[in-house]
């Protein structure tokens, strides 16, 4: 007997978030290769980078994809309701913010934002300067906060945790 398609895509959809992960940053680094050997002061840079970026990518699905086959969540649709309090769910809604904190701090106060602007392969949209890289990621921070406020104090229609 075969698995329910919607079932079996809401167990393993984790899996997609992976080879988006890897897709995305194999993207990067095709679009950083002629910048790197134009410029081989700034490979370091884009190492960092990259695998910075890599690990924030892949880091929140790979702790989903553990609490579906090792801590007992159903499926993706049961992260949406983090007032369950399921403590995997509680974990990923912790590694998500996590990382957007990591993100805030470094653009912000490590000079993040003018690291990525020196390397414009790894961010077109901020060459030359960090600011339009702190108002993106002001903006996407802020629209980050709207949707997880949303999902934290609603009440959408998932079968709670037994």
């Amino acid at each position: 007997m075969m698995p329910d398609m919607v079932e079996l895509a809401s167990r393993h959809f984790w899996l997609l978030g992976i080879f988006f992960a890897a897709l995305n940053t194999f993207i990067v680094w095709r679009r950083a290769a002629p910048e790197m050997a134009q410029k081989p002061e700034l490979q370091e840079g884009y190492t960092r980078l990259i695998s910075g970026y890599a690990a924030m990518m892949a880091l929140p699905w790979l702790v989903m994809g553990l609490g579906i086959f090792v801590g007992g969540v159903p499926d993706i649709w049961h992260y949406f309701r983090p007032h369950d309090g399921h403590p995997w769910v509680l974990a990923w809604w912790g590694v998500l913010i996590g990382l957007q904190l990591l993100l805030f701090l470094w653009v912000f106060f490590q000079g993040g934002a003018d690291f990525l602007a020196a390397h414009p392969a790894f961010q077109p949209r901020g060459r030359g300067s960090g600011l339009p890289i702190k108002l993106q990621v002001i903006l996407g921070l802020v629209g980050s906060a709207v949707g997880m406020a949303f999902l934290w104090f609603s009440d959408l229609p998932i079968e709670p945790f037994k």
